[in-house]
């Protein structure tokens, strides 16, 4: 609850946030996240934008292979 909390907080949901981090291949358990998301806010909206990066990333890439 308290990721998908954060997770809301900072714009992104759950699921594209979990989804981001693994494209981007941080290897975080929910626990570790969770920690995070109540004691550093900073440190947990810096994974929120790398999971968006990560996403932009898939997406572009997977928008390349669609025209080709």
């Amino acid at each position: 609850m308290r990721i998908n909390a954060a997770c809301r907080a900072a714009g992104i949901s759950y699921s594209k946030f979990m989804n981001g981090l693994k494209s981007a291949g941080m290897d975080l358990n929910r626990n570790v996240l969770a920690d995070v998301a109540l004691h550093d806010e900073t440190g947990f909206r810096n994974l929120t934008e790398l999971a968006r990066s990560a996403l932009a990333e898939k997406e572009s890439a997977r928008a390349v292979l669609q025209k080709a």
